[in-house]
């Protein structure tokens, strides 16, 4: 990022809110035990998901979970930007990027990108219901399964069929234990992304556009 020189306080644009909702660190921690964000709120980009590092300008695959704010539905927006204010509804308990980012100097939150980030694990009890769950369901339906099997596409033409099955299959083993946990915990659907991440199903749309749009 490259600040500008120009800038040297607030303008209250809104930019940085337009472009999303920030991550969530461990000092951000009480902000969810206050009950000032919640599961709604939020969703994951598990351990093992590509995601955009803005600082190394690249698509990188995450080594650390990542909590993040939603946004708003059909916008980049984050949820909590009033734009008609050009304000943030939660301004005073705000998390630590959006208290470190300076547009005209963007040197503070540059240097806590993806270091000490807060986990689903990091808040709730390690033999919690809960956080089971989490261990298991990360464990047997990881992100990287869905690469590999996308790689397994693109490679000879008797590995596809094959591959798009388990994709299917794999797909279809996630809805049914996202089903089960709305009617077995009473999670609530719109919870669901920051307990379990984004479903497969999701992901795998994500994957197929981007394949998409490089063969276009």
């Amino acid at each position: 990022m490259e600040p500008d020189k120009k800038i040297q306080s607030c303008m209250r644009s809104g930019k940085c809110c337009e472009k999303g909702g920030p991550s969530l660190h461990l000092e951000d921690k009480s902000i969810l035990q206050e009950g000032i964000l919640k599961p709604k709120d939020l969703f994951t980009l598990r351990a093992g998901e590509l995601a955009y590092h803005p600082v190394e300008n690249k698509v990188i695959e995450l080594s650390d979970e990542i909590i993040k704010i939603k946004s708003k539905e059909g916008s980049t927006a984050c949820i909590f930007y009033d734009a008609d204010r050009h304000a943030c509804s939660i301004y005073e308990h705000r998390p630590l990027e959006c208290r470190a980012f300076k547009c005209w100097d963007t040197k503070a939150i540059e240097d806590i990108f993806f270091k000490n980030t807060l986990s689903r694990l990091d808040l709730f009890p390690e033999d919690s219901t809960v956080a089971e769950l989490i261990s298991a369901y990360d464990k047997s339906l990881p992100p990287r399964q869905l690469y590999s099997l996308f790689s397994e596409i693109a490679s000879q033409d008797e590995a596809q069929q094959e591959a798009r099955l388990k994709i299917e299959k794999v797909i279809s083993t996630d809805d049914a234990f996202r089903k089960k946990v709305i009617e077995a915990l009473g999670i609530d659907e719109t919870e669901l992304e920051f307990f379990f991440g984004r479903s497969l199903r999701t992901l795998v749309s994500n994957i197929q556009a981007v394949i998409d749009g490089n063969k276009s």
